[in-house]
């Protein structure tokens, strides 16, 4: 019951910050002019970009997918996975920092018998080949296109350096937690400490048996993928094939607007630019930022009266769309364990 206020009173906050953030962008526009700018994109284009858009959850879902049915006999199915992923977007979109998204994957993988050492162990790998990711688009973006991209920048430059910072914090902590044994069996007997004299844990010594049961399987796991790098080479592919495909949706946009000239890595490395720069802020969604990213880092983009129409496009089927599928997700999904509870 507490968990479910917790997520009310988070969707409610989204729902504010989206309502603030477009009131700020909407407010000196002529509605009718960025209406018909919306309604004069090719429907072609549309379909393009939201397909593309789409990558965000196939990719993770077969990532999943691979990794799951690699480290266990149980097989899982690849919609599955898909439903991982879904699930895992709704959380992360509701929740300051997405930190709500993984806890919510393993609930569902664990109701579908999948263990918790297994789903934790996929989703450290995940992440750090997900900000691994950021961190080559963004090393690449410093190193070789300095001239051409850091001038369309703006202030924004300053949050591009402070993400490539953070992410690289993150990747190097989750590698501890892949592979140091040590560090992650000490973070766990302080964690049990805690607990206990917070009288959070009453059977101290049996919880501590449960959780070092739990972290060998998840070494075994671990130890597993090292020997068998061919898993991570796979999912690191399709990691930045999702990367470039979900890019590419705000070239789809570019191209059904009318516009040309820009070549699509250009606008693709754009985009990555917003991703390192809204992903390290403790915004749910990243509402408010991405836009306000998107403005100042397209400005030289979009022409013309295209700026804001583009934005208002890209964000559509890179985020709201995706969440309104997630959300109808999830509560399908609570739905039906109610439902089951109650027969």
């Amino acid at each position: 019951m507490q968990s479910r206020k917790k997520n009310v009173i988070n969707i409610c906050l989204l729902l504010l910050l989206i309502g603030l953030t477009f009131y700020i962008l909407l407010k000196d526009q002529n509605i009718d002019e960025v209406i018909a700018s919306i309604k004069g994109v090719s429907p072609i284009f549309l379909i393009i970009a939201f397909l593309l858009a789409l990558s965000r959850i196939y990719g993770e879902a077969l990532s999943i997918y691979i990794m799951a049915n690699s480290l266990q006999k149980e097989k899982v199915t690849f919609m599955q996975c898909v439903k991982y992923s879904l699930s895992g977007f709704f959380f992360c979109a509701i929740t300051p920092s997405a930190s709500g998204g993984q806890p919510a994957q393993i609930y569902y993988m664990k109701k579908d018998e999948i263990p918790v050492a297994t789903s934790s162990l996929i989703l450290v790998v995940i992440t750090i080949i997900y900000r691994g990711t950021l961190l080559v688009f963004g090393g690449g973006i410093f190193l070789f296109f300095y001239r051409t991209l850091y001038k369309n920048m703006g202030l924004i430059r300053f949050w591009f350096l402070f993400g490539l910072v953070v992410n690289t914090i993150i990747v190097v902590a989750f590698c501890f937690l892949l592979y140091s044994k040590k560090i992650i069996r000490w973070t766990m007997e302080k964690t049990i400490f805690i607990l206990a004299r917070l009288r959070l844990v009453k059977r101290q010594e049996n919880f501590a048996d449960r959780c070092d049961s739990l972290l060998t399987r998840y070494h075994k796991s671990a130890d597993y993928i090292s020997r068998h790098r061919t898993i991570i080479y796979k999912v690191v592919v399709i990691n930045m094939l999702q990367r470039v495909l979900m890019f590419a949706a705000t070239y789809a946009v570019y191209y059904g607007l009318g516009l040309r000239g820009e070549h699509v890595l250009h606008i693709v490395l754009l985009q990555a630019i917003i991703a390192i720069c809204a992903d390290m802020l403790p915004l749910p969604g990243g509402v408010g930022a991405n836009e306000q990213c998107f403005l100042s880092v397209f400005r030289r983009i979009f022409t013309g009266n295209t700026l804001l129409p583009a934005m208002l496009i890209v964000r559509g089927v890179n985020f709201y769309l995706l969440a309104i599928m997630s959300a109808i997700l999830v509560c399908g999904m609570q739905v039906a364990a109610i439902r089951k509870e109650e027969r």
